[in-house]
């Protein structure tokens, strides 16, 4: 048939522009779906979806927590509690009792104590800790809507440091202060072009009340305004420098020259430790705004962090925020300087690369060029997304579940009678041992920093009894012990390695226990934590204890004084 060949070449040619029609409706459909998509993201609502998601999802472990391993987190709930019920339990009172004064750590003593009657003591310690978690994250947004005066997402990435290595340790007066000193740097950004005396008033209010939650947020909000100062000053013409200089330093000066005062006046803590400066630990600390319970995913997290901060700042063109890199400079030269003990604290270098790593968070501005947003934009979403993953995963991990060392401490300290005197010590960590190999969850963070020596401090909670160890440092806790306790008490310090019994005296060179001299005449109960870890528990001392209760985590001995009766 002559027509058949004409007939299929229209047949083709009709399959092919229907093809090509219905490609054409699928690439329209698709742009305009990516289109709304966009739409949504740079709307208001889908900036606030995201952040909820965000929050929900660090919010998880702990919610799905039994009780939460955190290392001071027991030792704080124990002093919190003891505020709170001070002149209502008869037992506690005998035994502590509030002390108040100027010192520049008092975030969650002065928020927790008045929570507790309403909500309980385990959570509103919960509370707290979402605080403190969330604390960088929202300290990074606030800098940047103040100082940018837009909604960006590039301050989310603070997500990547909320797991960190402080908030293992239960450092929630540190995190609760650089949340809120990157909110007040943010804001003294936003001040700049009001009268100066409302800009000193602002200083020094938001510096008074950072020194009295912990002193390290003066020091970084006093960088962030000083570094501030300092850019805009440097941007003026030279002939105007010299003219102008009087105003920032006027305005400085009224607004620290208060917290200044009140470090004069506080009292100085007599806990004193001295460490060498290394650098293998300044390499390590370099992670710690990433690492948790895993170093490796840590120093995973801290590469792909810098590829997030390189690739904002160099393709995407993104400037930072006036005096933020003056004031990562002065952190990183701090933290290259300073020693790890310093004036009565401990980590006080280690806690520099969080403040860099949060600042540079939250200073980070609008990209320069949709074109060049566009560009780096996948780069940038993979980075953060691959960076989360890695520091928040290992939380979760071992966040998620039954904390089973508390839940068998709780249980093994049921026989303690209230206003027993309980000695706590525990076995040296020793890698050969299987114990140390597979640990519980929760016993170990960042390789091999012990975590769980504070949780004894769930004696005074649940038992209303003494243990040497509590956070009553007068010159760092507004807690003291009464003076019928006081030589059986250290401020702080790690309990002694069951050695130390034998010899009544501790073997750690840098953390002393004179309460160990004579101490079977002097405590009624002793608790062996880390059990599983010790030889012979059961045949330990036989003429002086008397084993009780004893688990895969705890014991609980009766001490046998002179003359007593089995």
């Amino acid at each position: 048939n002559p027509a058949a060949p004409t007939n299929h070449l229209i047949s083709w040619h009709t399959v092919m522009v229907e093809a090509r029609d219905a490609g054409t409706a699928w690439s329209s459909r698709r742009a305009a779906l990516v289109a709304r998509l966009a739409s949504f993201v740079n709307s208001a609502p889908g900036w606030w979806c995201a952040l909820g998601a965000l929050v929900l999802l660090l919010l998880a472990p702990l919610v799905l927590n039994g009780f939460p391993p955190v290392l001071d987190y027991p030792n704080h709930l124990a002093r919190l509690f003891i505020l709170a019920r001070a002149g209502t339990a008869p037992v506690l009172d005998r035994i502590y009792a509030p002390h108040w004064s100027i010192i520049p750590d008092l975030g969650i003593d002065l928020i927790g104590p008045p929570l507790i009657p309403w909500l309980g003591v385990f959570r509103t310690g919960r509370l707290l800790l979402a605080l403190a978690l969330l604390a960088p994250l929202a300290g990074a947004l606030a800098y940047s809507r103040l100082a940018f005066r837009t909604r960006l997402y590039t301050p989310m990435s603070a997500a990547l440091i909320s797991y960190n290595l402080f908030f293992v340790l239960g450092f929630m007066n540190y995190l609760l202060a650089v949340g809120l000193a990157l909110a007040a740097g943010g804001l003294w950004i936003r001040l700049a072009a009001r009268p100066a005396w409302l800009r000193a008033a602002t200083g020094a209010c938001c510096a008074c009340t950072l020194f009295f939650i912990h002193a390290f947020g003066v020091a970084l909000f006093g960088l962030l305004a000083g570094g501030a100062e300092a850019q805009w000053w440097l941007a003026r013409r030279p002939g105007e420098r010299l003219s102008t200089l009087h105003t920032p330093a006027i305005v400085l000066a009224a607004s620290f020259v208060p917290p200044v005062l009140l470090w004069w006046l506080t009292p100085r803590s007599a806990h004193d430790v001295a460490f060498g400066w290394s650098l293998t630990d300044k390499l390590f600390d370099l992670t710690s705004p990433f690492a948790s319970y895993s170093t490796d995913a840590g120093l995973a997290a801290a590469l792909v962090f810098a590829i997030l901060v390189a690739a904002q700042l160099g393709p995407a063109g993104r400037r930072l925020a006036p005096g933020a890199l003056i004031a990562c400079a002065a952190l990183g030269l701090g933290f290259a300087a300073a020693d790890f003990a310093m004036a009565g604290g401990d980590f006080v270098d280690t806690r520099m690369p969080l403040m860099i790593a949060a600042v540079l968070c939250a200073a980070i501005g609008p990209a320069a060029s949709p074109r060049a947003a566009r560009r780096t934009t996948p780069l940038s979403l993979a980075a953060a997304a691959c960076g989360l993953v890695l520091t928040w995963w290992p939380a979760a991990r071992v966040w998620i579940g039954p904390n089973r060392p508390a839940t068998q401490l709780q249980a093994c300290i049921a026989p303690v009678a209230p206003g027993s005197r309980v000695l706590v010590a525990m076995p040296r960590l020793d890698p050969g041992r299987v114990y140390w190999r597979h640990p519980p969850p929760g016993i170990l963070a960042a390789g091999d920093l012990r975590i769980d020596f504070q949780l004894p401090a769930l004696l005074v909670i649940e038992r209303q009894a003494f243990w040497p160890l509590l956070f009553s440092d007068p010159a760092q806790h507004p807690v003291i012990v009464r003076r019928a306790y006081r030589a059986l008490a250290a401020a702080q310090g790690f309990p002694p390695p069951l050695a130390s019994l034998t010899a009544e005296r501790s073997i750690l060179p840098h953390w002393p226990a004179p309460y160990l001299k004579d101490w079977p005449s002097r405590f009624d109960d002793l608790l062996v934590i880390d059990a599983g870890a010790a030889r012979h528990l059961g045949g330990f001392m036989p003429g002086r204890l008397r084993l009780v209760d004893r688990s895969a985590y705890c014991a609980l001995f009766e001490i046998r004084h002179a003359g007593s009766v089995d």
